[in-house]
């Protein structure tokens, strides 16, 4: 508990004349709307990283513990992990810049300020002396050439699955796009190769062509938006020519046009959305669904239809809502976002999570539409895919595991009353554990695996496991699919909402400045563990484990609850993936300490 107290007595005695201007500023542009906030250069420079998926440094995602900087891993083939000198589970407790210059000493120094010395110019050498983890009771210094760290994990991918449908079977593609990134820097000045979501997908169309694919998926799911222009690009690959989108400010109406006459792919489309598919996401998946290029499925989007700009305010950068854009036939996305053609069941609340549950979000309407040339209408299919779909839904095990476990979730959300008497409750615990154990070995019955005695070590367990997923948006008919490689299942943290019984501040940015070392703070640490625990059934070496936590772009960046007491209350919004908790958390959110 000292160590607890001492280092969070540490962090607030390091808070500076720019956090307190952070946090004033947020809570002034928090009056606007949701998505008006204030970037201090640090969460700028993080900000423009996140776009351009690029930065020159060594390669390493850091965390703080206690008063150490550790090392939590290494970008893939990036400097760092090439030189194999720096190991996950480090401790670095010096910085020196170039061959011979002097190492500082960094204990207890803030993260930022660590991640400040680390980075810098291609080329350049830094010298690092840490703690090795594989040997504790030395120090070492190990010199490492900065270099250009392409956060590939971070870009667009693509897979291949077979699909078995009646008597025949087609292959399909499905293209992953996390988010819409772009490197401006290169852009601008006339980079003919620089990076974007749009030069990524064309390059996997083209190897998908090779392939011989019947359909594409393009996966928009937990897409939080990005780029306006990457946004109209992509959909100018599907498109003859036409606008995209349509774009209003206060003083007038300015549209997208895809003038491109070549398409890059014509076949069979389908769009994958969710509740926190986002901004640039709506505005693609809005735009196949005017043109009757694609059918859209999944659940309602995110429902945000404001487009933000940066604006230079002292060293730092404002971004402003300055505009909001509309589809093509003249519909807002805000507030209301994209519906599907075909609804899957809903992982996410919509009344909690989306626009339409932000304070201040600005309302839904409607301006006229702009003429465009659609496709067919795709009406015709809708009805028997539904039908089809409907049909499948209510005898495929995949399907019918995911509806229980969510009406199980429900009804113990929606309890109101519960009783006082200890025998009563563990009565009522063991019932709900009895309901999760019987869901699961209903499915693992129709898989032919044997049954198991506690929940969450079925369906998403992990003695072994073969990257089991049971989530909406499914492509095997058969049920969950399988990657074929030994995986473990981890829960993913979407949101954290960290309360307090008798008081909470808003915060904006700086939220998260606090927020990685309260998770990761022995007690609340545990609660999460035993969380995961509970859900996956089995046991974890929470020492091993770190929870990393950054805002994403498009998605109500910031807005946590801060706890001011000493009764925290924790709250997580989570489904299951079938990749490493750490690189899905580094793939999705990337890491406010990467370097």
């Amino acid at each position: 508990m000292e160590k607890i107290y001492t280092t969070r007595q540490t962090r607030l005695s390091q808070t500076t004349a720019d956090d307190v201007f952070q946090l004033f500023m947020n809570c002034v542009t928090e009056s606007f709307d949701p998505h008006t906030q204030y970037f201090p250069p640090r969460v700028s420079e993080d900000f423009d990283i996140h776009m351009r998926l690029s930065l020159e440094g060594i390669g390493a995602v850091l965390q703080t513990e206690y008063e150490y900087t550790k090392v939590v891993s290494l970008v893939p083939k990036g400097p760092a992990d090439k030189s194999g000198l720096l190991m996950p589970g480090d401790r670095i407790i010096g910085v020196g810049q170039g061959k011979d210059g002097e190492i500082k000493d960094i204990i207890g120094l803030r993260i930022d300020e660590v991640v400040k010395q680390i980075r810098g110019q291609k080329n350049t050498h830094v010298r690092l002396k840490i703690i090795p983890a594989k040997k504790s009771d030395v120090t070492r210094v190990v010199q490492i050439k900065r270099d250009t760290v392409k956060l590939e994990e971070q870009s667009a991918k693509k897979q291949v699955k077979t699909v078995v449908s009646g008597t025949g079977s087609y292959k399909v593609g499905i293209i992953e796009i996390p988010n819409f990134y772009i490197d401006f820097e290169a852009y601008h000045r006339g980079d003919l190769q620089f990076k974007s979501t749009t030069s990524d997908v064309k390059k996997l169309l083209f190897e998908l062509a090779k392939e011989n694919i019947d359909g594409l998926i393009i996966d928009l799911r937990d897409n939080g938006g990005g780029s306006l222009k990457e946004a109209s690009d992509l959909t100018g690959l599907f498109l003859k020519t036409g606008p995209t989108v349509q774009i209003r400010t206060k003083q007038q109406m300015t549209r997208l046009y895809d003038e491109d006459p070549e398409i890059q792919y014509t076949g069979p489309l389908l769009v994958l959305i969710n509740r926190m598919s986002a901004s640039a996401s709506e505005i693609f998946a809005g735009a196949i669904k005017d043109y009757h290029r694609g059918i859209i499925v999944g659940t309602q989007s995110f429902g945000k239809g404001t487009v933000q700009e940066l604006k230079p305010l002292g060293d730092g950068k404002l971004k402003l809502t300055s505009a909001k854009f509309y589809r093509v036939s003249g519909k807002s996305t805000q507030h209301r976002g994209v519906l599907p053609h075909i609804s899957f069941p809903k992982i996410y609340k919509p009344d909690e999570t989306g626009e339409s549950s932000l304070d201040g979000a600005l309302p839904w309407d409607t301006i006229p539409s702009i003429p465009f040339q659609a496709y067919p209408t795709l009406t015709q299919l809708y009805e028997p895919l539904a039908l089809a779909f409907q049909k499948r839904r209510e005898t495929d095990p995949g399907m019918i595991y995911l509806e229980k476990r969510l009406a199980l979730a429900i009804q113990q959300q929606t309890r109101h009353r519960l009783p006082l008497d200890i025998d009563v409750r563990q009565q009522q615990r063991q019932q709900f554990q009895q309901a999760e154990i019987q869901i699961e070995n209903n499915y693992l019955a129709s898989q032919g695996n044997p049954p198991v005695q506690t929940p969450g070590r079925g369906a998403y367990g992990s003695q072994p496991l073969q990257g089991h997923f049971v989530a909406a948006g499914s492509v095997d008919p058969g049920g969950p699919y399988r990657s074929g490689k030994p995986e473990r299942v981890c829960l993913v943290v979407k949101r954290f909402v960290l309360y307090s019984v008798a008081t909470f501040i808003v915060l904006g940015l700086t939220g998260f400045l606090f927020l990685e070392p309260i998770i990761n703070s022995p007690p609340v640490k545990s609660r999460m563990v035993s969380l995961i625990e509970k859900q996956i059934g089995t046991r974890i070496d929470s020492d091993q484990l770190t929870f990393l936590v950054k805002p994403q772009p498009g998605i109500q960046v910031g807005h946590l609850a801060f706890p001011l007491t000493r009764d925290i209350g924790l709250s997580v919004e989570a489904i299951h993936l079938d990749l490493d908790l750490q690189a899905l958390l580094k793939k999705k959110y990337g890491c406010r300490g990467s370097l």
